[in-house]
């Protein structure tokens, strides 16, 4: 340490500290942002994965932006490091001076902070419960106090070494950071100004579309469910149009999410397969999405869970949030929104304001709406609370039954456990499971209530198309070991379809017909007086508001990767994509068995004909086209994929269906 240092004034000390922080803050920032450019870059080029394109010039934009924002972030762990640390140095280190402290303690925390930061992100791709379990379990705040303990070391090392270097550079430093603010602040209005949006065509109307995750049509009071678990729901189903059996197109996400945006059956869209190798190809199919913002709709996608830009999904929408992954608000027009929702720092700040609000996507898309509810917009809100873990906020775990048991939330740990016969839930278990999962039902109402709300009050709610569906059901062991989703079964595949029009034309009404997810999109172009999208299987359902019948096929297909599946009003017919001798087809008459218990393919060869041949046809008339890229479309949603259960092995699904006629059989020697 030289004499000057030795000797400096305190407020100087505390000047240079906190300069010295937030050089390290930039410095963590510019070459955080500088290497996913340079790995993405490279990820792009193979093919493996579709970043926005970024020429040098807006790399250096990003960079520098990159590097003042963690500047500030660094400046404020500085604060933190000369608040909390600089006691603590106090005691260990007293032949030390305050000034010396004020140095040194800002330095500390923000190597060791933003070392512990990365750290933590980047666990969660090496340690298996990282996802599984929340935040505050003692798993996870033992593995956080390890990696901060790691991060504090190396932080003492770096800032010793740099304490005897000195601090001569400290104002020159400082000035830097001042002009690099000032650069940066003129690049982001340069990247605010890209925000074209194209002529308007079509009928002067906005769309919101919820798709809420994983829930059961039959769990909804406007269809029956005895509980109150969607006053918010039945509202809009009174005031609008209730399709009494809407079936998905396909059991789990992905997949469903492709056919909904594209009203597509998934064989021709493409993505059959959920995990984080395949990623749907907005190129090779045309989406609602593209097509609304091309007709001058501001157009905005508030996502939970699975679905993620690197999924291909989200391309088209001007406007992206994902909450699961911990990202900002991503507007395509800037580049730097893209990368600074990348920066670590961003996406555990994003973590954490989750943890602190669990309406978060409910409420990034109000304020979306704030501005613009000026513009025609098409909003896309996936809300989550219905998949596992079923864990809802308290103010709405507010269903209880008379059964007895410990569980205080249900995941999908616990469902494998049954799968693999390793748990056998108690009756008291089951009751309580259901209660979760009609808390996050009554949970995600209140969301949709609160976007509603916002439209009312911004004055837009006559002029606005409400539609509310889910990519998907869930299982509740109804069937056998069968839990969550991915299941040929109707507690997999019916899901809601409410269509709230303006002016609430034809509320009221009720349509007992099958109808299927593809029929979205093509509905709401219709809606629009837009030119009908090209190579959709769907129909508009638009003239069911007009007291029509449209539908000319009453037939519903599903099908995963595994199974294919089509149903009418009174018979389903499942079967493997591959003719399978250890897994026949499943016949169920649906009029008398609708829970899907007793396969009659034997005893009802003529409708099995009959449903095999329309099955067979629709087949023959969609050549399956299947996306086979390698390379992951993004490790996070990998892991993701894995710890929601989308990637292992399931049990059999006809394993525990019974053979009508096996079933005869065997009571007819049990007589004899």
């Amino acid at each position: 340490m030289s004499s000057n240092e030795s000797s400096q004034p305190l407020a100087g000390a505390i000047g240079s500290g906190l300069t010295r922080a937030a050089a390290w803050g930039a410095l963590f920032g510019a070459l955080e942002t500088a290497g996913r450019l340079t790995y993405y870059t490279w990820l792009l080029e193979e093919g493996r994965l579709t970043v926005p394109p970024t020429g040098l010039v807006d790399a250096i934009v990003c960079v520098v932006l990159s590097a003042c924002t963690m500047a500030v972030v660094g400046l404020g762990l500085g604060v933190v490091g000369l608040l909390v640390l600089s006691p603590v140095l106090a005691l260990v280190a007293r032949s030390r001076d305050a000034a010396w402290r004020a140095r040194f303690a800002p330095v500390v925390a923000v190597v060791g902070g933003a070392l512990f930061l990365q750290l933590y992100w980047y666990s969660r791709f090496f340690v298996d419960f990282a996802y599984s379990e929340p935040w505050s379990s003692p798993k996870r705040l033992a593995l956080g106090g390890v990696l901060a303990l790691a991060a504090g070391v190396v932080g003492m090392f770096a800032a010793n070494r740099l304490e005897r270097r000195g601090s001569s550079n400290s104002r020159a430093a400082l000035a830097g950071l001042i002009v690099l603010a000032l650069v940066s602040a003129g690049l982001s209005w340069r990247e605010d100004a890209k925000d074209d949006v194209a002529a308007r065509r079509g009928v002067d109307h906005n769309v919101v579309l919820f798709i809420i995750d994983t829930l059961r049509a039959d769990h909804l009071a406007c269809y029956g469910y005895p509980r109150p678990t969607s006053p918010r729901i039945d509202e809009l189903a009174r005031d609008g149009v209730l399709f009494e059996r809407a079936i998905a197109q396909a059991p789990y996400t992905w997949t469903s999410f492709g056919s909904i945006f594209t009203g597509k059956y998934p064989r021709a869209h493409g993505l059959l397969k959920m995990d984080a190798t395949q990623r749907f190809d907005p190129k090779r199919n045309v989406t609602i999405q593209q097509v609304l913002d091309a007709a001058g709709h501001r157009t905005g996608a508030f996502m939970t869970g699975m679905i993620s830009n690197a999924s291909g999904l989200l391309d088209g929408f001007a406007t992206y949030f994902e909450s699961t992954v911990g990202r900002d608000p991503v507007r395509r027009a800037s580049l730097w929104s893209y990368w600074r929702s990348e920066l670590v720092a961003h996406a555990l700040w994003n973590k954490l304001r989750r943890a602190l609000d669990p309406a978060i996507v409910s409420n990034e898309a109000i304020a979306w709406l704030d501005d613009h509810a000026n513009d025609r917009f098409f909003l896309v809100v996936h809300l989550f609370s219905t998949h596992t873990p079923y864990d809802p906020p308290r103010a709405y775990d507010v269903f209880e039954t008379s059964g007895a048991s410990d569980l205080d939330r249900f995941t999908t740990d616990h469902a494998r456990a049954i799968e693999m016969g390793q748990w056998t839930p108690t009756d008291g278990d089951k009751a309580r499971i259901t209660d979760l999962y009609d808390g996050g039902v009554l949970f995600a109402d209140a969301q949709v209530g609160s976007v509603v709300d916002e439209l009312a009050r911004l004055g837009v709610l006559d002029e606005t198309a409400i539609v509310i569906t889910a990519d998907h059901g869930e299982a509740f062991g109804e069937n056998g070991p069968f839990w969550e989703h991915d299941w040929m079964f109707n507690t997999n595949q019916h899901v809601p379809l409410i269509v709230r029009l303006p002016g609430k034309a034809g509320a009221g009404t009720r349509v007992p017909v099958p109808v299927e997810t593809v029929d979205i999109a093509p509905t709401l172009v219709d809606l629009l007086q837009l030119p009908p999208m090209a190579d959709v299987h769907g129909e508009s359902l638009m003239p069911w508001a007009r007291g029509e019948r449209p539908k000319t096929d009453d037939f519903a297909y599903c099908e995963n990767n595994y199974y294919e599946s089509i149903q009418n009003a009174e018979w389903k017919l499942v079967r493997p994509r591959a003719p399978d001798p250890k897994d026949p087809p499943r016949l169920y008459h649906l009029a008398s068995d609708p829970g899907e218990r007793r396969n009659v393919a034997k005893s009802k060869p003529e409708a099995l004909a009959a449903m095999t041949a329309a099955l067979d046809a629709w087949v023959k008339s969609l050549p399956e086209w299947r996306i086979d890229r390698g390379g992951p479309a993004s490790a996070e949603i990998g892991d993701l994929a894995s710890q929601l259960g989308y990637v292992g092995d399931r049990p059999h699904e006809g394993s525990n269906v019974i053979d009508e006629d096996a079933s005869k059989q065997d009571a007819e020697k049990k007589s004899q």
